[in-house]
């Protein structure tokens, strides 16, 4: 059977380098390909969609904020029974004085505020006076203001606060003198060069997977900050399956309490997935697959969806978690640098001896502004038995 070598882990004790194996005097010499350096994964197409921004930060903790506008609706917080003058909500303080509101098929003007309870005028505008149950919706359709009256204050909201800490990449190596240009079946000379562009590859493979993975987490006494992947970030919009298959109908769904709290303007336009997930989606279109008699080929594939939301790009991603969907636009994220040595770059280090030390490093943090822009679906079943639509 094919026989195979390992490079040991550097930096190793003296000669591992040497890969020479003992042959007899009349054998010829051996044939050894070139290393062939594409087997493994090194794409980055997450990053690469976001991309890296020119704004530096200068602190490990970045933090930002959304605004909003003030709420267009709230619920009630009691049951009302028609004929009453008060009515109890669930937040008073997403209404002012003189807000036409609608309840069920009902308008009333509130006259009065007092915490959480709101004295209306029922039946406004020539609407019924009816029941309304406890948690029933409100609509706050707008302002209807007496004239020659003082001005009451408006409802305001700020939104909300986020935060993310910068994460260090730093992968040291070292090589002696020897070693870095002894000849070997696996690697390049001058070897130091050679693992220096290696070690950068996984520092980028590595912040691929920490976009996915990672959770957020401030430096305490001798113990780093990390970052948070853009997940934890998604939270508002969550439709949780319990193990239930996902279906078009929830897929289509997923966007639309994002439209309805930010209309269409940087609202999720990309969904990234997983590889059984990506071919859930692409059996959608087996339904309406059409064969003439002279093809020879048909798509199994789905990359974009057009939906009243806009179009969606979908995105196959190995690392993303199997049993989780994101809808996300990539516009509303940035990849910051730390200032001065925050990008990726390589450097030597002090060396004692007849030996090279060197490492490569990067400090970066993830800025995530899409919050209600996004939406989630989370834990569908991933056995294709679940799954009419896909092939046997």
């Amino acid at each position: 059977m094919p026989a195979t070598y390992n490079r040991p882990t550097l930096p190793g004790t003296a000669n591992t380098y040497d890969s020479t194996t003992t042959q007899l005097s009349n054998s010829a010499v051996r044939f050894v390909l070139p290393l062939i350096e594409s087997l493994d994964y090194k794409d980055t197409p997450l990053t690469s969609m976001i991309g890296f921004s020119k704004r530096r930060v200068d602190n490990r903790k970045v933090e930002w904020t959304d605004e909003i506008l003030p709420a267009v609706s709230d619920t009630l917080g009691a049951g009302y029974t028609s004929g009453g003058g008060t009515i109890t909500v669930s937040n008073g303080a997403k209404f002012q004085q003189y807000n036409v509101i609608q309840i069920d098929s009902e308008l009333m003007l509130v006259t009065a505020i007092s915490t959480n309870t709101l004295t209306v005028t029922t039946a406004w505008a020539g609407t019924t006076n009816a029941n309304h149950a406890n948690g029933a919706a409100i609509q706050i359709v707008g302002v209807a203001m007496p004239e020659n009256t003082p001005t009451p204050p408006a409802s305001v909201a700020l939104g909300s606060a986020y935060n993310n800490f910068c994460q260090l990449w730093d992968k040291g190596i070292q090589i002696s003198n020897r070693q870095n240009y002894a000849n070997n079946y696996f690697t390049r000379t001058p070897e130091y060069e050679w693992r220096l562009k290696q070690l950068l590859t996984q520092c980028k493979r590595e912040f691929e997977r920490t976009l996915f993975l990672g959770v957020g987490v401030d430096a305490t006494g001798t113990l780093p900050s990390a970052m948070s992947g853009f997940p934890q970030f998604i939270t508002t919009n969550v439709t949780t399956l319990a193990g239930a298959a996902f279906t078009e109908r929830q897929f289509l769904d997923a966007l639309g309490p994002a439209f309805d709290d930010i209309g269409p303007s940087g609202l999720g336009d990309t969904v990234i997935c997983g590889r059984f997930a990506k071919q859930v989606i692409g059996s959608w279109a087996d339904p309406g697959r059409r064969l003439s008699g002279s093809d020879t080929a048909i798509t199994a594939r789905i990359d974009t969806i057009i939906t009243d939301f806009g179009e969606l790009d979908i995105m196959m991603h190995r690392w993303c978690p199997a049993t989780e969907l994101y809808f996300m636009n990539p516009k509303n994220y940035e990849i910051c640098a730390y200032a001065n040595y925050g990008e990726w770059h390589d450097g030597p280090l002090p060396a004692d001896g007849e030996y090279l030390r060197g490492h490569v490093a990067g400090d970066y943090v993830l800025i995530a502004m899409g919050n209600r822009a996004s939406a989630k679906l989370t834990g569908f079943s991933t056995s294709s038995a679940d799954y009419s639509s896909m092939a046997a």
